[in-house]
């Protein structure tokens, strides 16, 4: 899906009736990416992140699901941003590692979609060290060094006073760069 071939969409939607339970996030994935049924698919993966996080046992479905939910949100889906937000900030672990790492992987994916869900939670500090644990884990010292400039970028070009200011200062001190 992410290459962007409409043609595949029937293959994906046959292997969706036919795929073990933890590929099915990756199919999902892949259709919504394709621009079919995205709110249905977007939402199965938000319904599998909640019933793995509520039913043990499931980690492998709950990665897939979270790393599902970062995909689309680096690809700009917003619901999908916010729903990592909504399901990992009050989350512990096992869920609170896979949707930390999947909000490290969108961050880094697209630091503008990232900032602008971040300025619409009234929980930043919680947001930001949920983000904190994702880059501990993240093994892509590039990607955050090209966020930390993106992060600077958008630190300067925000007006002196404006809630992004702050709200950006806070990311920079949470993440110590």
């Amino acid at each position: 899906g992410k290459i962007g071939n409409k043609s595949s969409i029937g293959l994906l939607a046959g292997l969706q009736r036919t795929a073990p339970r933890e590929a099915q996030p990756a199919i999902a994935t892949g259709i919504c990416l394709l621009g079919s049924n995205c709110d249905l698919h977007r939402g199965f993966l938000a319904r599998t992140l909640t019933f793995s996080d509520r039913n043990p046992g499931f980690q492998e479905l709950l990665r897939a699901a979270a790393s599902g939910l970062g995909t689309l949100a680096a690809a700009g889906d917003v619901e999908a941003g916010r729903t990592l937000f909504e399901v990992g900030i009050p989350s512990a672990d096992p869920t609170r590692a896979p949707v930390a790492l999947a909000l490290a992987g969108f961050a880094v994916r697209q630091p503008t979609g990232f900032l602008e869900r971040l300025a619409e939670r009234q929980d930043q500090k919680d947001a930001l060290l949920l983000l904190r644990e994702g880059f501990d884990m993240l093994e892509e010292d590039f990607a955050e060094e090209q966020f930390f400039v993106a992060v600077r970028k958008a630190y300067f070009a925000a007006a002196e006073g404006s809630p992004q200011r702050p709200m950006i200062q806070g990311l920079i001190n949470t993440l110590e760069f």
